[in-house]
């Protein structure tokens, strides 16, 4: 997991509160920081504290990170006490805040502290409804930065648009179902889209699915450079054409890319 102390602050108020609820349920999980967080509000602006074991000569853990990614300016008490992410503790009505971290602040774990770009390649007519389904799903859980190319705008340059998505992405998702690779390499975009994304260091998540009720498995893909990936990736198999198994195999996947799954 990349440290979500070490980022970039988002420039949103919202979103700023959010993260800043992440990043101290984050510190109390690797061990930097306690539960309990305290400001003092003074004409300087407010000093925040947390609970930290390090030792005299060392720089505060918490003052650091509240120095480095908020510049002192974190989002403000009231308002992550109006979202729920703070439970108060005690105030003395001069300026003294002591707030408990609430459990609302570590349900923000249990997904990527960014959205991981995204990108699903299949054949049309052949996996279309399982890319929707796929894409809603990843939505519903938080990650808004996937893309199937039903965006694409007519007139567009196909390979452009294709190339620049790939290339911004972490994962493609490639599904794999009788058809798919079906036809010249050079004309398949499955094909062009696999080879881009090797090209591009993508983490390539092959789906296996069968077309009706013709199974389909690794053996089934064809002999050639362009698929190594998929045969040698982690497979998600798609066992039968049926609700259920597309829902065990979107929690495998969203499993995978590091989310919580129920």
């Amino acid at each position: 997991m990349d440290n979500p102390l070490e980022q970039q602050a988002p420039k949103s108020i919202l979103e700023r509160a959010h993260e800043f609820a992440r990043d101290m349920a984050y510190g109390v999980s690797v061990g930097k920081w306690g539960t309990k967080i305290s400001l003092q509000l003074a004409s300087g602006g407010a000093r925040w504290k947390a609970e930290t074991a390090h030792i005299g000569g060392q720089k505060d853990p918490f003052w650091e990170y509240i120095e480095t990614k908020w510049n002192h300016n974190p989002p403000s008490h009231t308002l992550m006490d109006t979202l729920g992410y703070f439970l108060t503790d005690s105030r003395d009505g001069r300026g003294f805040y002591s707030y408990i971290l609430s459990k609302k602040c570590f349900d923000l774990l249990e997904k990527p502290p960014t959205s991981p770009n995204t990108f699903i390649s299949y054949r049309r007519g052949h996996s279309t409804g399982f890319a929707l389904y796929l894409e809603a799903r990843l939505r519903l859980a938080g990650n808004n930065a996937v893309y199937v190319d039903k965006a694409l705008e007519p007139g567009s340059q196909w390979r452009d648009v294709l190339t620049e998505k790939i290339n911004q992405s972490k994962f493609m998702i490639v599904l794999c179902t009788h058809g798919t690779f079906d036809g010249d390499p050079e004309k398949n975009w499955v094909f062009r889209e696999v080879r881009m994304a090797q090209q591009a260091g993508c983490a390539i998540i092959p789906i296996l699915h069968p077309a009706g009720r013709d199974d389909f498995n690794a053996r089934d893909i064809p002999n050639s450079p362009e698929l190594d990936a998929l045969r040698d990736s982690q497979v998600i198999k798609v066992q039968d054409a049926t609700a259920a198994e597309y829902e065990v195999a979107a929690n495998k996947l969203l499993s995978y890319m590091g989310y919580s799954t129920y």
